[in-house]
């Protein structure tokens, strides 16, 4: 027994001392060198800037737009598609891990066959049709000696964490994209009440200019200007029509069900939501950036997989071992099946060991330990990009917060002069013209005021989605999220 042992030790040991190097490691903890020494110089008394609430839309306060979002994360069909790439990958998991288990069937043959004479069967039976049977259980075990197959499951588990971080990347992009979409239709909606008050104001003007020239007063010129005035007034009042149609089929799109966007917005009021966010480009980007951000969680895992497929593969260079066995009957002609003396068994094993296919086993590991190289350098990039998108975003809504600053001074000073406009003119010391013009100022103000805030909000629900959305990486750790 020692001395057949021995040449499979041997040739064992020449194989591990040929193997191809590991995938090497992965070191994916870390931000760039940038980000880290833009952290370095960043304020360290401020918090860092990060994103933690899961349920990112509740900070809004708006049921609205929470009814759109949770009735489009249940039934769209992008989460549905999602979600059945990540039961895909379960399902290939379980295969994987069933390839670890010994195998166990049945086989039952029934043929009428003609047998050769000049061959190794008995004379009597051959040139004269047969009825010839077998029934057998086969059981089968691959040891799987050197982790080969435990490497695949590792390989496997990956993929299907990866499947469940796109999953929740496709919930974040479909919350912030019906967010934008729900802030842009309140947006219209306040847009419209402003341009319908200056519409009546620009008609006023026209009546007053009208009366005007009627009279001698004016040649003309004030009232082709307060006409033209009005028509622009009403073309963006079409634009802003069209805007809101064109925001209410897209939510209806994206939520999937124009019945429950139609429920939600029965009471929607003028205005915009509250800012959400508040962060300064003096504060450091947290280090969970890594782990809160969906789409790099999935890269990541993926990096893992690879690695693993590298490392699966380069075993495959080591002897394979595989036990069989079966128990069964065989017979020619059907009615000695269950006779005793047709009974057939095996107990044994099979070595497997690749001599001239070990060169195509080491290009295939090379190809696949590329193929995690890729993958590994794409992930960095991905990190530098997401890092870039955060401090993009953070700088911008600084610039919307100090522009909001100098907005609602000049704000300020058009209501003290729309004000006093309207105090001259009810004390009659000045005509109605002077009143409409200054209201006329400020509504146009309050309407640039809004846009200011539409960015914003944009912004803010952008810089969110930068963040991960406050995605929670234990929610993947296991096989189910």
């Amino acid at each position: 027994m020692k001395q057949r042992l021995i040449p499979l030790l041997l040739a064992s040991s020449l194989a591990g001392c040929a193997l191809p190097p590991k995938a090497g490691p992965t070191d994916l903890d870390t931000l760039p060198n940038w980000v880290q020494t833009r952290n370095a110089q960043a304020d360290s008394s401020q918090p860092a800037i990060e994103f933690t609430a899961q349920r990112w839309w509740d900070k809004v306060n708006d049921p609205a737009l929470s009814a759109l979002i949770e009735a489009a994360l249940k039934d769209s069909a992008g989460a549905r598609a999602a979600a059945a790439k990540a039961d895909a990958a379960q399902a290939q998991l379980g295969i994987q891990r069933a390839e670890q288990l010994p195998t166990l069937g049945f086989r039952g043959e029934a043929n009428r066959q003609e047998l050769s004479k000049n061959y190794y069967v008995p004379p009597q039976f051959g040139g004269v049709p047969l009825d010839i049977g077998q029934t057998t259980f086969n059981a089968g075990w691959n040891l799987d000696l050197w982790g080969q197959q435990r490497k695949a499951i590792e390989a496997a588990m990956g993929e299907l964490k990866a499947s469940r971080a796109e999953q929740a990347m496709v919930s974040l992009q479909l919350s912030t994209q019906i967010a934008k979409a729900y802030v842009q239709l309140r947006y219209a909606n306040t847009e419209l009440a402003e341009l319908g008050q200056m519409e009546a104001l620009r008609a006023q003007m026209v009546s007053l200019q009208q009366t005007r020239f009627e009279l001698g007063l004016d040649n003309g010129t004030g009232l082709d200007q307060a006409q033209d005035a009005l028509a622009q007034t009403r073309q963006l009042l079409d634009q802003a029509n069209g805007l809101q149609s064109r925001l209410l089929a897209a939510l209806d799109s994206l939520v999937g069900d124009p019945a429950i966007t139609k429920a939600a917005l029965q009471n929607l009021k003028p205005g915009l939501p509250e800012p959400l966010l508040n962060y300064s480009s003096n504060q450091p980007i947290a280090l969970s950036l890594l782990t809160r951000r969906p789409d790099l969680l999935g890269e990541r895992f993926r990096v893992e997989a690879a690695a693993a497929q590298v490392d699966a593969q380069r075993l495959a260079l080591l002897p394979n071992v595989n036990l069989q066995a079966y128990l069964g009957t065989q017979a020619i002609g059907f009615n000695k099946l269950s006779d005793v003396d047709s009974k057939v068994a095996l107990l044994g094993g099979v070595v497997q060991f690749p001599i001239f296919d070990a060169g195509k086993i080491r290009f295939a590991t090379e190809a696949k330990r590329a193929q995690f190289q890729a993958l590994k350098a794409h992930y960095e990039a991905s990190i530098t990009n997401a890092a870039q998108e955060v401090i993009t975003e953070v700088i911008t809504l600084e610039q919307y917060k100090a522009e909001a600053q100098r907005q609602d001074s000049r704000t300020d000073s058009l209501k003290r002069q729309m004000e006093r406009a309207r105090q001259r003119r009810e004390l009659g010391l000045d005509s109605a013209m002077p009143a409409i013009e200054s209201e006329l100022a400020w509504r146009a103000q309050i309407l640039r005021n809004l846009d200011l805030q539409l960015k914003a909000l944009g912004n803010q629900i952008d810089l969110v989605n930068a963040l991960g959305g406050g995605f929670q990486m234990n929610n993947i750790q296991g096989e189910q999220s």
